[in-house]
């Protein structure tokens, strides 16, 4: 048994890790292990949440690659669209009840705490409480 951390999320408790080895882009003779940590509070949502390091386990010791440790703030995204326009004019249409009509400015009835989102707007997919969403 060895110990782990603390590296990137550790704003709260880390619970349930989960060990397992996987073959890198399907190539069952180069194989990564990933270990998923997750953690609550502390999740960008506010909530819970749960994150994942790549690298070696030798039976005993799990080492994370180092593109898997990140020291201060996450590596910047790519953004694939933003939604500060309306629907119309940013080209998205909402069908059905995935996000509700509109897009949400933050919480919705009976969610508690949207945050560390960029931007004024979301996709909020809280509708009607947590109950499945219709497609």
């Amino acid at each position: 048994m060895s110990e782990f951390g603390p590296a990137n999320a550790v704003g709260g408790v880390w619970e349930c890790p989960d060990l397992f080895e996987l073959p890198v882009d399907g190539d069952s003779n180069n194989k990564k292990w990933v270990m998923v940590i997750n953690i609550n509070p502390g999740g960008p949502a506010g909530g819970s949440g749960n994150q994942y390091f790549i690298g070696h386990f030798d039976g005993e010791r799990f080492t994370p690659d180092d593109d898997s440790v990140f020291n201060g703030e996450a590596p910047v995204g790519s953004l694939i669209a933003d939604f500060e326009e309306s629907e119309s004019e940013s080209g998205w249409t909402a069908t059905k009840d995935l996000q509700g009509a509109y897009l949400s400015k933050g919480d919705r009835a009976g969610q508690s705490g949207v945050s560390q989102y960029l931007g004024e707007q979301l996709v909020n997919t809280f509708v009607n409480g947590d109950a499945a969403s219709v497609a």
